[in-house]
């Protein structure tokens, strides 16, 4: 079992990579995170329009354009980035680390805020039900890491690509790691454009579970998000397959779903760009809380089980939903960080207590995603304690 015990530090934000402590254990490590700095190198803090500077690169990374593979040398790496609707191909040293090859793709998309973005593998594609379509997750490789160690990483995240014989075959995905807490901090217009694409991605990923919660919500989400992609023709234009699921196509009809697309735009008629800001706000700060990295699990280790999991993981603390399909429920249940006594993971299990003792245990389909998982929650939950002592 590996995991991290949640200790009680005065200002009850506490997370340490730890199985047992005491008291002298406690303030030796605290002592010795803060004087090494820890948090300035594994969780650098979420700064408004903070660029971050790569100095005394000796690393070649360029983005290039209709590239030769045949011309490329052997210590050259081509990769495809995919940012969205925008794919850049880059072209770098062996020896690049991640942070400069996403330094040089914000720079191409005129991103001032680069801080809050990293790059990530996409998983295989995931069945979560036969109602759904396929799913995918993301994992974020850390900056320092050099890019040839991280192509380690798609044996464990996305096999169908690390045994491709292509020389290109290497995938990242151009990702917000770090949600800002409010829209108006971001002075960015093109960062703003990529935090509305995630957050849509959410949304969409996950249409059947909100929809299921919130019928009413769910129908004012889609109409900010479709109005945000620039469509106003609600009868001829809107792609119903993608923004709707199933269930609400089959029970309320494409006819009821333009009538109320219809009503929203006569009674809060909006620009595209005013849409955009405003389906990030609702998506931070409304009911459906999308700035969140998702994770499709399981509630028991039986595949065939009809209830299943999603872990949405944030700045704030972990929620999880369990959706039955065959009754169509929804249970959620959220923990903040200073609730959350113990995370660990053993093989494909990810257990969850909190400070009442209540455990909550997941299931993954490969070991590495819930150590992976297991890891992350580590680091928002540092980012937290860093966030508290800055404030002191």
């Amino acid at each position: 079992m590996v995991g991290y015990k949640v200790l009680s530090i005065p200002f009850k934000i506490r997370l340490y990579d730890v199985d047992e402590y005491d008291a002298a254990d406690i303030v030796k490590t605290y002592t010795n995170i803060l004087a090494n700095r820890l948090f300035a190198d594994t969780c650098p803090e979420y700064e408004p329009n903070k660029k971050v500077e790569i100095e005394d690169s000796s690393s070649f990374v360029e983005v290039g354009e209709n590239i030769n593979l045949d011309t490329i040398p052997d210590k050259v790496v081509v990769l495809r980035i995919y940012a969205n609707k925008v794919t850049i191909p880059v072209i770098c040293e062996s020896t690049a680390t991640i942070r400069e090859i996403l330094v040089k793709c914000c720079d191409t998309l005129h991103i001032t805020d680069n801080s809050l973005f990293g790059l990530a593998i996409k998983s295989s594609d995931i069945k979560v039900h036969r109602y759904e379509t396929t799913k995918n997750e993301y994992y974020f490789v850390e900056n320092e890491t050099v890019l040839t160690k991280s192509f380690n990483l798609f044996a464990k995240y996305n096999k169908d690509l690390y045994d491709c014989k292509d020389k290109s075959c290497y995938q990242f995905y151009l990702k917000m790691k770090h949600f800002p807490t409010h829209v108006s901090n971001v002075q960015c217009r093109n960062t703003i454009k990529q935090m509305f694409y995630n957050l849509r991605n959410n949304f969409l990923n996950n249409q059947t579970l909100f929809s299921m919660y919130n019928e009413d919500f769910y129908m004012y989400y889609s109409y900010l998000m479709i109005i945000a992609e620039g469509i106003k023709d609600m009868r001829n234009e809107v792609p119903f397959m993608e923004y709707y699921p199933q269930w609400i196509r089959k029970t309320r009809g494409i006819q009821n779903i333009q009538q109320v697309l219809m009503s929203l735009q006569n009674n809060k008629p909006l620009t595209c760009e005013d849409a955009m800001v405003q389906f990030c706000n609702e998506a931070i700060d409304g009911f459906f809380k999308l700035n969140r990295h998702f994770y499709y699990l399981e509630t028991s280790k039986t595949i065939q089980s009809d209830i299943h999991a999603l872990l949405g993981v944030s700045k704030e603390g972990i929620e999880s939903w369990e959706i039955n399909y065959r009754q169509l429920t929804v249970k959620m249940s959220c923990n903040v960080w200073k609730q959350i006594d113990n995370i660990s993971h053993s093989r494909k299990k990810l257990s969850i207590t909190n400070l009442s003792y209540d455990q909550q245990k997941f299931y993954t389909e490969r070991t590495h995603v819930a150590s992976y998982i297991n890891t992350f929650c580590k680091f928002f939950h540092l980012q937290q304690l860093k966030n508290h002592i800055n404030n002191l």
